[in-house]
């Protein structure tokens, strides 16, 4: 301690008021330098014992100061290993939403290839029923032709039997020839 005034307070209250305690300080007693004492043996023994026990003491404390850097080794690799394992679960967490995305767009996508089979296929039986259209068409369009083609020759026809001399009997004859090759065009 040193040789100044002590205040200790009265109350705990605001605007403490402190008392003054003196204490005063006195030196340790005066111990005359390299004093030796005479020892009995007994005391020799229990000192020697004691500097023992001291440097058995002394030799497992640095033993526990080696333990202690070991452990403080040993934390500091645990917190680095806690690290990195919560690293790796920031990854893993990534890596599962990468695979659910990609998950996603594969199934994405096989619904969309699903959609264009079925597009194509209906494409395909467009076409083909667009070509049996057209077929029926041209077919349709070269009876026709020849429906027209038919009447047109019958028609020089009866204008080449029906002269204004013979219009009577002869009409009648063409009439009959029109019917039966109708008939027989269908």
């Amino acid at each position: 301690m040193n040789n100044s005034f002590q205040y200790t307070p009265l109350t705990s209250t605001p605007g403490m008021t402190y008392q003054q305690n003196y204490s005063p300080v006195y030196p340790p007693p005066s111990v005359p330098p390299f004093m030796t004492y005479p020892m009995s043996p007994g005391i020799e023994n229990t000192l020697r014992e004691l500097c023992q026990k001291v440097t058995c003491i002394d030799l497992k404390m640095t033993k526990l100061d080696k333990i202690e850097e070991r452990l403080e080794l040993i934390d500091n690799r645990f917190k680095s290993v806690d690290t990195e394992l919560s690293s790796c679960k920031q990854r893993l967490n990534h890596l599962e939403q990468n695979a659910q995305f990609l998950s996603d767009v594969h199934d994405e996508q096989a619904a969309l290839k699903k959609k264009l089979d079925t597009m194509t296929s209906t494409i395909e039986k467009t076409k083909n029923f667009s070509s049996k259209l057209l077929d029926i068409e041209t077919q349709n369009l070269e009876k026709t032709c020849c429906f027209f083609h038919s009447m047109r020759n019958q028609l020089k026809l009866i204008q080449m039997i029906i002269t204004p001399t013979n219009r009577g009997k002869e009409t009648k004859v063409v009439k009959m020839n029109v019917v039966r090759n109708k008939y027989l065009n269908s």
